[in-house]
């Protein structure tokens, strides 16, 4: 079978553009608490707050994207997640030039982003409403923790399912302290950049509050019971009574508890994830799963 090489490398963090900030003080009336629907327990929703930044809503700029990006390739076309790898066109001497990014396509709706960026956050850099689809213009990130747990060398074991964690946490509470909830996370939502380490966090299953409340960090236990069966010989992590059970605490405890949960007390600096990345950054895709093609051949995700 012919065999096309992708190597995916992780991106910087930058600034977007095309933002205009989100206004939740509206002339609409506030509910009281008298009034607020009960929080469903299986979330373990114990307290309501008001969010402290408001996220930011990108003004789509109506046009081509592939005016701006030259599609590299179309990853997984008949996947449920399709995506592009592209290129900046230069347009003059910006810093931006011949920037690699990743563009997902979706329905027509509003896109958010944080209000201050965070380091362990996909960042979107832009947005484009085009043929009555959204283009999201993403950062590069880097490489996929589905694909980096399943190396049998170096395999994955309990210091960097610690240091993974650490990390993911970190962009995750960021996240809820402006109102993105997670209703879920998987393995293949986690990325791991190839030259610092560094774990980024997708913002694209999440939806916004207007309030925001504790709770249970039970998506992310979910996830992490997850990664760990998809380790080859996964028995020695299976067997650490610590991460079982800090498992299990994320089904009872918040985020922000989580965080500060002793298990990642001990957790590595994110530069020793780096080989794990290394040994499986090459992936041979066949060709039916890579194609050249324009950034508008997207299917939505």
């Amino acid at each position: 079978m012919d065999e096309r090489r992708l190597t995916l490398f992780p991106g910087t963090t930058n600034g977007a553009r095309d933002v205009t900030p989100l206004n939740r003080n509206s002339d609409s009336t506030k509910p009281s608490a008298s009034k607020r629907k009960r929080p469903d327990p299986i979330f373990g929703l114990n307290k309501w707050r008001k969010i402290s930044l408001a996220p930011q809503i990108f003004t789509p700029r109506d046009e081509d994207p592939g005016r701006h990006y030259r599609c590299i390739h179309i990853v997984d076309p008949q996947g449920e997640r399709p995506y592009c790898l592209a290129q900046k066109i230069a347009s003059g001497a910006t810093k931006n030039a011949y920037r690699v990014v990743m563009i997902r396509r979706s329905p027509d709706k509003p896109v958010y982003r944080l209000e201050e960026p965070n380091p362990n956050l996909l960042n979107i850099l832009s947005v484009f409403r085009f043929e009555g689809s959204i283009f999201t213009v993403f950062d590069r990130p880097g490489f996929p923790l589905s694909e980096i747990v399943a190396s049998h060398s170096p395999q994955l074991g309990l210091a960097e399912v610690k240091t993974i964690s650490a990390e993911a946490l970190s962009g995750i509470c960021a996240a809820y302290e402006e109102g993105f909830h997670f209703p879920s996370i998987d393995v293949e939502d986690i990325t791991v950049s190839a030259s610092s380490g560094r774990v980024k966090v997708t913002l694209e299953r999440t939806f916004l509050q207007e309030t925001i409340s504790d709770y249970k960090a039970t998506a992310f236990g979910i996830m992490l019971d997850d990664l760990v069966s998809r380790v080859p010989d996964s028995s020695t992590l299976q067997q650490s009574q610590n991460l079982v059970a800090f498992i299990q605490r994320a089904s009872e405890t918040t985020y922000r508890e989580l965080n500060k949960d002793d298990f990642l007390r001990d957790a590595l600096p994110t530069a020793s994830l780096i080989p794990l990345v290394l040994n499986a950054q090459i992936i041979v895709f066949p060709v039916e799963h890579v194609t050249e093609a324009v950034i508008t051949d997207l299917g939505t995700s």
